[in-house]
């Protein structure tokens, strides 16, 4: 095979999955995994993937975005012990929101008691996901349906929002450089993280280690927005520390 087809069967199994390590690769095209990883060494100058701990992800600057069934494997362990986390600041009661996550889909599946917590979210998963708490009154935005983020965007959802305020925003960061901001592959998206925030008394936000050091094509906000930042300690510490002057309350799990 050569080098040029064995790169872009590499790219065809990141696009389809979102993530696709070196055991597997190898395994699949027959050659060694030092030869995978010297194929992610040269996507990765191409700015066509971001390698990462054994494996490789698309990268965030080309504006492609896994499907959202894909994401929800990814991380899983990472993402398992941040919602857990998540689950612990969801309020008993008041009003909060919850975005189009899969991470905070694990956060549901630990909440705690609740008597008159309402949630509002842009996110039919969220909607299902809660269907049997009894004391959780669930809002849906409304809004024209993403594929791509599984959450609802667009007018419908931005009136929603711009007439509401919750006491607490439970946000998912797709990329996040902390020098230059948080960022999403989709503008649509973007602009409805930016109303989410903007009816938001205090934001939470949620990110494994692995969506560190990327930029997107949209930009959502700087990092300073956020009052809290819930990750795995995969992130550096000099992320960390960026975070932390910049008034973010980071919690390691």
């Amino acid at each position: 095979m050569l080098p040029a087809e064995r790169l872009g069967k590499i790219m065809k199994v990141i696009r389809e999955k979102g993530s696709a390590d070196v055991n597997t690769l190898s395994e699949l095209l027959s050659v060694s995994g030092a030869t995978i990883r010297r194929d992610f060494e040269e996507l990765e100058k191409q700015n066509l993937i971001q390698r990462t701990h054994g494996g490789a992800v698309i990268s965030a600057s080309t504006g492609f975005q896994p499907s959202y069934l894909n994401r929800i494997g990814e991380h899983r362990e990472e993402k398992e012990r941040i919602g857990a986390v998540a689950a612990e600041l969801i309020p008993e009661s008041g009003t909060i929101f919850i975005e189009s996550s899969t991470t905070m889909l694990h956060a549901l599946k630990k909440i705690g008691r609740t008597d008159g917590l309402t949630v509002v979210t842009n996110s039919l998963h969220v909607a299902i996901e809660l269907i049997d708490h009894q004391g959780v009154n669930v809002v849906v935005t409304g809004g024209e349906f993403s594929r791509q983020s599984a959450g609802l965007i667009g007018p419908f959802a931005h009136k929603v929002l711009s007439g509401i305020q919750v006491d607490r925003a439970f946000a998912g960061i797709s990329s996040i450089d902390v020098s230059y901001g948080m960022t999403t592959a989709l503008t649509a998206d973007a602009e409805v993280k930016k109303s989410i925030f903007r009816c938001s008394k205090e934001i939470v936000g949620v990110a494994d280690s692995s969506k560190f050091g990327r930029r997107a094509f949209a930009m959502v906000a700087p990092v300073n927005v956020l009052d809290k930042l819930i990750t795995d300690k995969g992130a550096s510490q000099k992320d960390i520390d960026k975070l932390k002057e910049d008034g973010v309350e980071v919690i390691l799990c």
